[in-house]
Parts: structure tokens; C-alpha cells; sequence
């Protein structure tokens, strides 16, 4: 059997890779692991058992006291990693570890044939025939060196195998010559002598990170250090899902933006369906019942034709659903540009100027207003002389999003709201958590503003250090939040036009000037690197029709 290895790098899920870490939590596995080191220095010549402790209170510090998880021994299996907080769990996790020293039997990368990994194999083999289905490592180490397995690679490559497998169970129910450990360890070593197979596994040299976990914070090492903090992470180890933005619904950002909607969630007939807050729990200042006290006192329904037909019989229905239609393409902008304002601050290495979206300069909304349709909608040459020297470095955006809808021509845009209307702080507001928490209830604009605020709205997770503790939010997250808002009739769901047509552009200008660069400069040495899609002032999103989807 040919043993080989990958670095922590490309070991680790590259989807995984691409994911922040915080800075909190990449100190606090520094020292830990420092801690750690330092330990196994001082106890040279210590038995294994105390050995065997320290490598427990680094896992558990470092990442599985906060997920409730044991690290502990499991019968004669030297440490392990529990589903749970108690031996009763299920074992995740089986580590094999060997004294430093002991080269007759660790595993090396040149020879994974050694006492160490067939005694993996062992308690691997005896945790299976349990009935145990939820391994996901086998790691064998001699306190600093560690050879990672994923499950799925001990199962190909062994527990599959008929033979092997019945060799094992008729040792296990004595059939065999002899009923000692040691016979089962012979089989398992010619067995993998025998094998043509490939092994794959994950070596690590703690050592080798030793000075880089001892410096102080430095944003170049630090970066070096992020592959190790995933190795031992429980998203690599116990494969814990991770953000994954395409496919992941943040229900705490969905919960609070629906309170300050003033809208709920009802599951109806197998469907899930957004509606009216009841009577009792409406607040004035929600953006829905805003809108709806506008158009009820200022006879703004008066040119909605055929409003029983679009929005149902009756005048409440009548009123929400058009006061519904209007909020979404409110906030369908608002989204956006919070969107859009996250990669200009990227692409401006975090120039201040370019945070836009904040209370400080937009504290009314007539002030959103001219955001959407005096800046956004207008080339710079084109805007009044007062909004040029306030956005003048906000890029213009050539899309329909930014175009008045027939909808607002007939009733009332978002200027005409009440900027005085106070909403409270949902029972579960992430502006609690915050280090100056509002000690009462806010105008909604601003609410709204620094409840976006306290989220990343990065485009795209870069793999490095989040230096604010803000969970990610982007584009593909938005897209499932609006899918069910829109879907709010019947239980059926739209992908909103700006979050496809976003995605879709960007992708066809990136796949269409990369071409075109390769094109006009062949490939040689000399090459400069084609420009970025998205350099210039103007983000050019061209005019279209939205791109809607039934789901």
C-alpha cells in the first residue's frame, strides 16, 4: 500500500478555505497550541497517559468545549472525539498515539506499515462492527507529527474488503490461533503490504509552526496559520457544516428583517407563507404598516386599477398586498446597495468614504430616495451639483432596479414614509449583542441601517482574518431570504430579478473580458494580467428586463 500525503493547505475543502475566520478565535487556537508545545517540552520522559492530556486539553480548549463535544478515551482507543458531551455519544473521531521517540512503530510518510496505524485499524474495525456509521477520521500521531484519514478513505481501503472483514470478525469471535491483539495487527500489516492501493492522508509537523504560533499577531503569518486552525477545526475534523452561502438560510438575519418588515411567517397547508403581523402585535413603525397608513389616509389607492382582482376582495388585502409590493422593491434597492457598498469598501482597501448606506448620511428617507434615484440611476455628470459633492464617488448604475415602478407612480415612494415612527427591537436583536446596545426603541430608518450594519456583505468570503465578528450575508443568502418573501401569495418562490441579474452579469463580464483580453494579448511571458471586471468608476449594469424564476 503507497502512502500519500497532502499538506494542511490541500487537505482542507476549498470551499472551506475560502471561508473567515475571526481574529478572537485564531488567537485563542494560537495560544492554546503555543500552550501546548511548550507542555510537551517540559514533560520528556512523562508517560504516555500524561501526554495523552495535554493533547486533550488542546482539542477540547481550542474548539470542542464550545461545541459541546467530549475528547476523552474510549476503551483501549487512546483519545477520541464525541458527538456529545458524555462517553454515552458517538465517537467521531479515533486517535492513535504513540510516544515521541517510538519510530519502531509511528507510521512515517515513507512507511504507513507500523503498529501505529494497524491499531487505528483495530478499534476502527471494532467501532463499525458496533454498529458505529458516524466516523469521520482515524488520525494516528506522536504528539506533534499527525497523519490525518478521512473515514471514507479507511473504509475504501479496508473496511470494504471482504476478506479482511472476515478474518477480523472470526479473530473477534475466536476462530482464529490465537485471540491476541498482536495476530490482528499481523493481518492488517500484510494486508497493507500486500495492497497495490494508494492511502490518502493529511501530514502534519506541528513543529514546523512552532515560531509562527509563538509571534504576535501579524496579518502576513497569520494567514499561514489559518490552514492549521481548519485542520483541527470541527468543520475538518467531525466535518461540522460550515457557512456555505448558496445553500444556507441565515434565519436570524430572515427573523429580524421580517420584524422590521412587520411581517411573519405562517406555515399553512404544507406551505410556508409570509403575512400581516395580527392586529395586536402591528407596530406603526414597521415598514409595512407605514406604507399601508399611507396609502389608507392619503387616497393613494384610488389610481390602483383593478386592485381586487391583483390583490384580493377585500380593502385590508387590497392594501397589503400593494403596500408588500412596494416594501419589497424598497428593500429589493436597500439590499443591494448594501451589497454593492461591501465591494467598493473591499476594492477601496476600506476607504471610510465609500460606507454610504449608514444613518449618519442617510437619516430620512427622502434621503434614501435621492440615493436611489438621483445617484444610483444617474451618471455623475448628470446629478445635481449638491449630490455630485455628496456621491460623487459612488458609481452610477445603468439598471431597471433604479427606475420608478408603475407601482410608486401610482401610489407613493419610499420618501413619502414617516421618518418618526419608532419600531422596537425584536426580542432577539443582534444590535443586543453589540457593545453599545439601544437601551430603547428606534426610528425604523435607522434601526434598519444598523441592523444591516452589524452584518459582512462581502461578495465573496476571501479565507482570511475577520477582524469584526459579523456573520457573512451575500448575494446567494439574499437571494433565499427573497424567494420566500416574494413567494408570500401562494407558497410559490421567485428568485428577485436583482440578485440573478447580478449574479448572472457578473459572471458573463468576467467569462466575456477574459476572453476578450486573451484575445487581443496571446499568451508570452510578458503578458500583463487582464483587468479586473469590475475596475473603473462605473459599474455598467446593463438595462434589462428582470430575470425572474419560478422555483
Amino acid at each position: 500500500m503507497h502512502l500519500q500525503t497532502k499538506t494542511v493547505r490541500q487537505g482542507i475543502n476549498k470551499a472551506y478555505l475560502k471561508v473567515t475566520i475571526k481574529r478572537a478565535d485564531l488567537d485563542h487556537f494560537k495560544q492554546e497550541a503555543t500552550t501546548y508545545l511548550n507542555n510537551l517540552v517540559q514533560a520528556e520522559g512523562e508517560s504516555e497517559e500524561h501526554l495523552k492530556g495535554y493533547l486533550r486539553d488542546f482539542l477540547q480548549n481550542s474548539f470542542y468545549n464550545n461545541e459541546e463535544r467530549l475528547v476523552n478515551t474510549s476503551n483501549r482507543i487512546d483519545l477520541g472525539i464525541y458527538s456529545g458531551k458524555t462517553k454515552s455519544s458517538t465517537l467521531e473521531v479515533l486517535i492513535e498515539a504513540k510516544k515521541p521517540g517510538n519510530t519502531r512503530e509511528m507510521i512515517t510518510k515513507e512507511n504507513a506499515n507500523a503498529k501505529a496505524l494497524q491499531e487505528a485499524l483495530l478499534y476502527y474495525f471494532e467501532e463499525r462492527e458496533a454498529g458505529n456509521e458516524d466516523i469521520k477520521q482515524v488520525i494516528t500521531t506522536n504528539y506533534t507529527e499527525f497523519f490525518f484519514f478521512d473515514a471514507q478513505e479507511i473504509e475504501r481501503n479496508f473496511y470494504s474488503k471482504k476478506s479482511l472483514v472476515k478474518t477480523f470478525r472470526n479473530w473477534k469471535s475466536d476462530q482464529k490461533v490465537s485471540s491476541n491483539t498482536d495476530f490482528m495487527y499481523g493481518k492488517f500489516g500484510e494486508f497493507i503490504a500486500d495492497s497495490d492501493a494508494n492511502l490518502n492522508g493529511i501530514y502534519l509537523n506541528l513543529n514546523d509552526y512552532k515560531a509562527k504560533l509563538a509571534a504576535p499577531a501579524s496579518e502576513e503569518d497569520d494567514k499561514k496559520l489559518i490552514p492549521l486552525y481548519k485542520l483541527f477545526s470541527p468543520e475538518h475534523l467531525v466535518k461540522k457544516p460550515f457557512a456555505n452561502d448558496s445553500n444556507s438560510l441565515d434565519k436570524r438575519f430572515y427573523n429580524e428583517l421580517l420584524h422590521i418588515l412587520g411581517l411573519q411567517e405562517v406555515k399553512e397547508k404544507g406551505s410556508r407563507l409570509i403575512q400581516r403581523l395580527p392586529e395586536e402585535e402591528r407596530q406603526r413603525g414597521s415598514l409595512i404598516e407605514n406604507t399601508i397608513e399611507i396609502l389608507l389616509y392619503d387616497q393613494h389607492m384610488n389610481k390602483v386599477k383593478e386592485a381586487d382582482v391583483q390583490y384580493g376582495d377585500s380593502k385590508d388585502d387590497q392594501h397589503f398586498g400593494v403596500a408588500l409590493e412596494l416594501v419589497i422593491s424598497w428593500m429589493n434597492r436597500v439590499l443591494f446597495l448594501k451589497l454593492m457598498e461591501a465591494q467598493l469598501l473591499s476594492y477601496h482597501q476600506f476607504d471610510e468614504k465609500f460606507k454610504f448606506l449608514n444613518f449618519d448620511s442617510i437619516d430620512e428617507y427622502d434621503e434614501l430616495e435621492k440615493l436611489f434615484f438621483r445617484v444610483l440611476a444617474l451618471r455623475n455628470e448628470e446629478r445635481p451639483p449638491a449630490i455630485q459633492e455628496r456621491f460623487g464617488h459612488i458609481p452610477y448604475l445603468n439598471s431597471s432596479l433604479f427606475d420608478a415602478t408603475k407601482l410608486e407612480d401610482l401610489t407613493t415612494r419610499i420618501s413619502g414614509l414617516d421618518d418618526r415612527a419608532y419600531l422596537d427591537l425584536y426580542s432577539k436583536s443582534i444590535l443586543k449583542k453589540g457593545a453599545n446596545p439601544p437601551k430603547e426603541k428606534l426610528k425604523t430608518l435607522d434601526y434598519l441601517l444598523r441592523f444591516l450594519d452589524a452584518y459582512n456583505f462581502s461578495a465573496e468570503s476571501s479565507g482570511g482574518i475577520q477582524t469584526e465578528d459579523k456573520t457573512l450575508i451575500n448575494a446567494s443568502v439574499l437571494g433565499l431570504i427573497f424567494e420566500k418573501i416574494n413567494g408570500y401569495k401562494d407558497g410559490s418562490f421567485f428568485t428577485p430579478g436583482f440578485i440573478t441579474e447580478y449574479m448572472a452579469r457578473e459572471t458573463l463580464r468576467k467569462a466575456v473580458a477574459g476572453k476578450f483580453w486573451n484575445y487581443m494579448h496571446p499568451k508570452s511571458p510578458t503578458t500583463p494580467a487582464p483587468p479586473s471586471a469590475l475596475s473603473g468608476r462605473e459599474a455598467n449594469f446593463s438595462r434589462s428586463d428582470e430575470i425572474s424564476g419560478r422555483v
